[in-house]
């Protein structure tokens, strides 16, 4: 049978390793690759423990990778995308460049929005579909985008775990993002101190769409404006709140006829325009 108590001082070994080594609030490369270091060891500590034991019931199994294993997966996957930040913003001062950030947040929200069911179970603290999600073995195909040091061995995942972990790293990573520039309105802003007394009159949905053509179109910064970026910016604008644009989006991508029935509409009323200009 397991022993938990290897368990739990594998994890306490762990948290007392990254906090000798997180003694500071700097955002230091070295640092954060060291805690890469650090949790990657432990991880395969405990995967050594785990796979050694001989006799697991479906209660221990579940518990293993809903509440341990992602512990050390999580900070895996945290400090990973942390270091990549990091390597792509080149910072001397963080609040100089914020589009990294911008991008992070955006991919963070679009990880919640497509496993929305999941993080909805997971906060719940629902158990019923805890077999389904957290036993090996489930004739269950998923695929990960980000692959930060993963563990794939199907002796040492169920696949739900890994999700688990990177909504776990996604939720510490954002709140240290909001952290960093003091309050949550300031990484969502643009740059631009645009001030406009325009109102949008339309409805939500159709302005979504424009914002996500906008997004899709590659115009906007050679590409490289983000979601966020630009959707803030039109808000701004025209002084309107959007809430979850990815719900709203959602909502357009279930249409079964005209999907980009505000685009059509703008074309069409501009070439009205013209024509009349034309006639006359």
């Amino acid at each position: 049978m397991i022993n938990k108590e290897n368990y739990t001082q594998i994890l306490k070994n762990h948290d007392h390793e990254l906090s000798r080594v997180r003694t500071t609030k700097e955002l230091d490369p070295e640092l954060v690759q060291e805690s890469i270091r650090i949790s990657i060891r432990y991880l395969n500590e405990l995967k050594k423990e785990f796979l050694s034991t001989r006799r697991l019931t479906d209660d221990i199994e579940i518990n293993f990778f809903r509440f341990v294993k992602p512990k050390i997966l999580s900070k895996i996957i945290y400090f990973s995308k942390l270091r990549n930040l990091l390597d792509q913003s080149k910072l001397t001062s963080i609040e100089r460049n914020p589009k990294p950030f911008n991008k992070a947040i955006d991919k963070i929200k679009e990880f919640a929005h497509f496993n929305a069911h999941f993080i909805h179970y997971i906060d719940s603290k629902d158990k019923s579909l805890d077999p389904i999600y957290f036993m090996r073995y489930r004739d269950i195909h998923l695929e990960f985008d980000e692959a930060y040091c993963i563990e794939l061995d199907q002796d040492f995942t169920t696949g739900f775990d890994i999700l688990l972990s990177i909504y776990l790293a996604n939720k510490e990573l954002k709140s240290d993002i909001i952290s960093i520039f003091q309050n949550k309105d300031q990484i969502l802003r643009s740059e631009s101190n645009l001030s406009s007394r325009l109102k949008w009159t339309g409805s939500k949905i159709d302005l979504v769409e424009i914002i996500y053509a906008f997004h899709c179109s590659a115009q906007v910064n050679s590409g490289n404006a983000s979601l966020t970026e630009i959707s803030e910016t039109f808000q701004k604008a025209f002084n309107i709140e959007l809430g979850d644009i990815y719900r709203i989006f959602s909502q357009i991508k279930l249409r079964t006829s005209d999907p980009i029935r505000s685009l059509i509409h703008l074309s069409t009323s501009l070439s009205n325009h013209i024509n009349n200009e034309l006639d006359n």
